[in-house]
């Protein structure tokens, strides 16, 4: 089975069991909150929202002038984690000098601009959205729901951990395909500027068609 088709059921199995445990809780209306959070996205659930997105009629250059936008808010006030991003750039040693995003600190960052998939007050990649917001009002707390904290439920944990294997790409021979994980506008801005576009749709395209270790194989000669 592909990747994609994996990751989509692992959302359907996840979400029957938030659902039969009561935890699936719908976000208030009109609420975009989380929205203007900034968090960090998997290589793989990048591609999902990809996915999502061509679903729809849509024109993916909206996409990565939205994506640009948050770029050039970044690289005007928060320069250095531009740097932290940039895969030519970034060095591991500045991991203890700069602003560390990737686990959520500093979010809601004055100015910081919307997620670039919310379109008017709703997601754009809603059925395929990154763990992060799937489990925030569910498993996380969400203020306004104020919904019980299952984060540390060993039960939930273990029911929890397809959503974990989508972030992964694993090999039957028990190795993981390492890969770094961005923010969805950057994977949009860099990835998916003209010169790089074709290459990725290509790659959502083996995503969609081979299994994971066929897709491995692919990527690794």
């Amino acid at each position: 089975m592909d990747k994609i088709t994996i990751m989509e059921n692992n959302i359907v199995d996840v979400d029957n069991f938030l659902l039969k445990h009561n935890y699936l809780n719908v976000c208030l209306k009109d609420c975009v909150d989380c929205c203007r959070d900034y968090f960090y996205a998997s290589y793989t659930e990048f591609y999902l929202s990809l996915n999502e997105l061509l679903k729809l009629p849509v024109n993916l250059d909206f996409f990565y002038d939205k994506a640009k936008t948050s770029y050039d808010f970044f690289n005007k006030y928060l320069p250095t984690e531009i740097k932290r991003l940039d895969p030519l750039t970034s060095n591991r040693l500045l991991t203890n000098s700069l602003e560390d995003f990737s686990l959520g600190e500093n979010i809601n960052y004055h100015g910081l601009p919307d997620c670039i998939m919310l379109n008017g007050r709703r997601c754009s990649v809603y059925q395929s959205r990154p763990n992060t917001c799937r489990l925030y009002g569910t498993v996380n707390v969400c203020e306004y729901l104020n919904n019980p904290d299952y984060t540390n439920d060993d039960f939930t944990n273990y029911n929890l951990y397809p959503l974990v294997e989508n972030l992964q790409l694993i090999h039957s021979k028990n190795f993981k395909l390492a890969t770094k994980s961005y923010p969805l506008w950057f994977y949009y801005y860099y990835f998916m500027n003209r010169d790089l576009r074709g290459y990725i749709l290509i790659n959502l395209k083996k995503l969609k068609s081979l299994n994971p270790d066929q897709f491995i194989d692919e990527l690794l000669k």
